[in-house]
């Protein structure tokens, strides 16, 4: 995923995505079943994997890791990761 950050296209789309005025944005879904709908968006990524969805601004992604800790130390949420 941070590689897909990196990339130098105004958007990154794998999986399931509609879009309208949604720009320099990562929207990464393992879920066929759904889709992932944007509506005026920037420097956002949006990754969606099984029971999670992460919705995060692009420039506050080294932060995932304090959210990886934070549900990874809640009973209810621990069993998702």
């Amino acid at each position: 995923i941070y590689r897909l950050l990196k990339a130098d296209t105004p958007n990154v789309e794998i999986g399931n995505h509609v879009s309208l005025d949604t720009q320099d944005s990562l929207i990464y879904s393992t879920d066929d079943e759904n889709v992932v709908v944007t509506i005026g968006l920037e420097d956002i990524a949006i990754v969606r994997d099984r029971n999670v969805t992460l919705i995060v601004k692009k420039d506050r992604t080294q932060e995932i890791k304090q959210v990886l800790k934070l549900l990874q130390d809640h009973p209810k949420f621990n069993n998702l990761l």
